[in-house]
């Protein structure tokens, strides 16, 4: 909205209830008694008789007070209660006030009063068709003697409306005629240009005629009405400047004008502009009149908001408008514990909200928790309770407490009503999904399911609540109850189309098959098939396509390839008029794969037959998706029964045919990760040039494409290679380069292990010339090893037990180049550190010790397995024999009884072979306890 346009409408007091209050009065004054004491309260008629003289004074905001407080009595008189509401619409009419004033009158009983009123407020509303009506119809001689010169005033800015000079010069000689009194003509005169600047008739010499006006009106009561004429119609022709010196041009005037004044002011200059806000921070701290200082706060919020319209051309640091709106309402008188912005209890709500606000939109959310925490402490009646607690939500979803977030939406719903409350309950249980609180996620969906008014909400709670079922589901029985759950939705009706039943059996029959349970999978599909019968023609094909994917996992390549057929079938023939639009585009994209799962059934039954239809395929559909997945399953195929050579060629075929292709770049990207991983495979047979070459295939990947998913994978099996080749340095360079430009990456903990490695691998390549390790070197390796146990492997047991024994087993290398007692306090080192993985495992039973190794992964109990074996090295080369032997026996005591591969640490035979060694020994005693 433009600034002029913003300003105008606060001026006019027609923005919505509860945004601006630009009069000294709040909005709801009709229900609102007046400012006299019960003592001093004289009787009806005499009260009906001072607020008619304070309206024919001019002072419409004591007029007002006092009629509003006759129209509060139930027992006034029905004559009176006319009389009062006439003079309150009037009052409000001088004020511009017109949403009051029209609310007011509407229920007046008709007359020519009310229609002159009525046309006053078309007029203040912009409707001049409406006001000629009024006009036309009214009866000037029926009004009292003292507002047959407003009659008069409604024809002459109707005849200003239309530009009929005969008639404005008519209007203005029957005004000077039939008014009461100079202050009487000077309110109309007012009111007049106030009308012509909303219609927006506003010339140089209408600017020229209100300067003489504003000039002459210095020291008068009406001395700040004609100088915020002047503004607005300045502002209206973009003289900013020019209209916020009228309004200080106005002279010294009461407190509660000057903060309209200074609010008007700050929004005619703009909020973006630093003197705008000075301005709006004095109306903000003028405690004379609480609407201003409530509209000056929302003013300066708003100047604040990313989300507020902006000139592209000039970008506004919101930011630094949020901090320093925020140092403004935290900022003291000096040597004082008062606020330089008055902190008054009908404002300090709205203070703290403000800067709970900002402090949003500055990124800092733990300030802005404080600040609406302050509001909820402070002022825990206030109506902004629900602000606040907004707020907090949305600071708590901005911090990822996702959990703590739903609780504050929860709060926000409870006193909520529809739909506003079901729309917060299930923000509440995203929170809780999010927070991968999956059963108490999945019960809230489920009561909103039911219980929710708005069938789309119903819908969106039933999708949600069958994937957090999915989310914890990995037994036939969790899948056989989310089968349940379909079918009573089914059962229930309550969805507008069946399409949320359809999405959901997708959703659950598709983790099945992701989960290696394709014969479960398929008769579950079995079981929902009436649900699946009539299906709209996009999802029959995704069930069918489930069907031939199922059919291939349970080895039965003669149906699946069936359903392909009958796929390929329904695409050639899609029904008229019932097909989406964005399946018929799609058609020959899904002709090339459904000729793509052919061709794997038949890769299934026969190799030979497969291949051919593979290369097909890539003739017939051109450079499509489907094109590009059959060199995939092609190199796959191949490299699954040993012919690595075969499927390096064609996956190197798929990143040559297709880096040109945009939308197809992600396969020619995957096919140099793949054809990487064959030349590294044959390195065994074909030297290290095939290392050589994998390492260039991922060189050229990093090089064409640095912003793909799988950069991080790359990047450290590059890393990993070039260590296998001795190239420990050029290791290094690629993995601090990689984290250098990807920090925040989940699988940096795997970097910055790979990372130490080439640190011990290059302490280890460069020696002295007595073949020692750079002591200097394999020490930096150690600290990195202990940054990756402290800080990088807390969330991983298998990765913390890798690095405590490669830190461990530095500090054992280092210990070489050392000798005497520096050599045995290193090695003392490393026996603590080896301690810390050996810990759980120790001092407990067999059975207790094997549980805590079941928890790891094949490689996390390798890494224990070495740990141990280490940890006895250790204590043989500090001579001390018992120990030693107690660490072996460590891991005989944990296999005892275990089945193969579960739980069993690897090492036995070593240990066994140790300790007979060690109990046969004659030369090496125990060590003297």
């Amino acid at each position: 909205m433009l600034r002029f346009t913003l300003a105008t409408f606060l001026a006019l007091g027609v923005l919505l209830p509860g945004q601006v209050g630009s009069q000294d009065l709040p909005p709801n004054v009709i229900t609102t008694n007046a400012a006299v004491s019960p003592g001093d309260l004289p009787d009806r008629r005499t009260l009906l008789g001072l607020a008619d003289q304070a309206l024919a004074a001019g002072l419409s905001s004591t007029a007002s007070g006092f009629y509003a407080q006759l129209l509060a009595d139930p027992k006034l008189s029905d004559k009176d209660r006319e009389q009062a509401g006439l003079g309150l619409s009037a009052a409000y009419i001088e004020r511009t006030r017109t949403a009051e004033a029209k609310a007011t009158v509407k229920f007046l009983p008709k007359s020519p009063r009310k229609s002159l009123r009525e046309g006053l407020i078309a007029l203040l509303e912009n409707d001049p068709d409406g006001a000629r009506a009024f006009s036309v119809d009214l009866n000037i001689a029926a009004l009292p003697p003292y507002e047959i010169a407003w009659g008069h005033a409604l024809r002459w800015m109707v005849a200003g409306a239309e530009s009929d000079n005969l008639n404005i010069n008519l209007a203005q000689e029957a005004i000077t005629r039939t008014a009461v009194s100079e202050e009487q003509r000077q309110r109309i005169e007012v009111l007049g240009y106030r009308a012509m600047i909303v219609a927006g008739k506003v010339e140089q010499r209408t600017v020229s005629a209100l300067r003489e006006l504003a000039a002459d009106a210095k020291g008068t009561p009406l001395a700040f009405d004609y100088a915020r004429n002047l503004a607005l119609a300045l502002a209206h022709l973009k003289d900013t400047k020019g209209a916020a010196q009228a309004l200080a041009q106005a002279g010294t005037l009461p407190p509660a004008r000057q903060a309209e004044a200074d609010l008007l002011a700050g929004l005619i200059l703009g909020t973006d502009k630093a003197e705008g806000r000075e301005r709006l921070k004095d109306a903000a701290r003028n405690p004379a009149n609480i609407a201003i200082r409530l509209t000056a706060l929302r003013a300066l919020v708003a100047a604040a908001d990313p989300r507020a319209e902006t000139d592209p051309a000039k970008p506004i640091d919101t930011k630094a408008i949020a901090n320093e709106v925020n140092d403004f309402l935290l900022r003291r008188n000096p040597g004082q514990l008062s606020y330089y912005c008055p902190r008054d209890l009908k404002v300090l709500d709205s203070i703290h909200l403000a800067r709970a606000q900002l402090m949003l939109f500055a990124g800092s959310r733990e300030k802005a928790r404080q600040a609406a925490e302050d509001l909820l402490k402070d002022v825990p009646a206030s109506p902004l309770v629900r602000e606040a607690t907004r707020t907090l939500a949305i600071a708590a979803w901005g911090d990822g407490s996702y959990r703590l977030a739903a609780t504050h939406l929860t709060t926000l719903g409870e006193s909520s009503i529809e739909p506003e409350r079901a729309q917060l309950r299930i923000a509440a249980a995203d929170c809780l999904f999010l927070a991968k609180d999956f059963v108490l996620a999945e019960k809230a969906y489920a009561a909103l399911q039911k219980d929710a008014a708005d069938t789309k909400i119903s819908e969106d709670a039933f999708h949600q609540r069958i994937l957090s079922l999915l989310e914890t589901s990995d037994e036939i029985s969790d899948w056989n109850r989310t089968t349940e759950v379909i079918e009573e939705a089914a059962r229930s009706n309550r969805t507008r189309t069946k399409e949320p039943i359809w999405s959901a059996i997708w959703s659950l029959v598709e983790d099945m098959r992701k989960a290696q349970r394709p014969a479960d999978a398929e008769r579950l599909l079995a079981r929902l098939d009436p649900l699946t019968r009539g299906a709209r023609i996009d999802y029959d094909l995704r069930f069918t396509w489930q069907r031939a994917l199922l059919a291939i996992a349970n080895n039965n390549p003669t149906e699946a390839s069936r359903l392909a057929a009958e796929i390929d079938r329904k695409l050639s023939n899609l029904p008229a008029g019932a097909t989406p639009d964005e399946l018929s585009k799609a058609v020959p994209e899904l002709r090339g794969h459904a000729a793509l799962l052919k061709a794997r059934t038949s890769l299934n039954a026969g190799a030979a037959k497969g291949l051919d239809e593979l290369v097909g395929l890539r003739r017939q559909f051109g450079k499509v998706p489907a094109a590009a997945a059959s060199y995939l399953v092609e190199g796959r195929h191949l490299a699954s029964v040993g012919r690595n050579a075969e499927a390096q060629a064609r996956f190197e075929s798929l990143a040559e045919e297709f880096k040109g292709e945009p939308n197809l770049a992600e396969f020619a990207a995957l096919g140099l990760y793949e054809a990487a991983e064959q030349s590294a495979l044959q390195a065994p047979t074909g030297g290290e040039d095939k290392l050589t070459h994998a390492v260039l295939l991922l060189e050229r990947f990093t090089a064409t494409y640095p912003q793909n998913a799988l950069i991080f994978r790359v990047s450290l099996r590059r890393a990993e290679i070039l260590r296998t080749l001795g190239q420990f340095d050029k290791s290094l360079l690629v993995l601090e380069g990689l984290i250098r430009d990807k920090p925040t990456d989940p699988s940096r903990p795997q970097a910055e292990m790979a990372r130490a490695d080439s640190l011990f691998g290059m302490a280890q390549q460069w020696r002295d010339r007595n073949g020692q390790l750079d002591r200097q070197r394999v020490s930096r390796a150690a600290a990195a090893y202990e940054r990756i146990a402290e800080a990088w492997a807390k969330d991983s047991d298998d990765m913390q037990i890798e690095a405590w024994y490669k830190w461990a087993l530095t500090l054992i290398e280092r210990s070489r180049t050392e000798t005497g007692l520096e050599a045995a306090a290193t090695r003392g080192e490393a026996r603590k550190i080896l301690l810390r993985a050996l810990g759980a495992l120790r001092d407990a039973t067999a059975r207790a010790a094997a549980d805590t190794a079941g928890r790891l992964s094949p490689e996390g109990r390798l890494w224990l397995s070495r740990s141990v074996l280490l940890m006895a090295e250790t204590c043989e080369l500090d001579g001390d024999r018992a120990e030693a032997i107690a660490a072996y026996k460590i891991i005989v005591n944990v296999n005892q009884g275990q089945p193969s591969a579960q739980s069993r640490l690897p090492g036995q035979s070593t240990a066994e072979s140790k300790l007979a060694t060690l109990r046969n020994s004659s030369s090496n005693p125990s060590k003297p306890q």
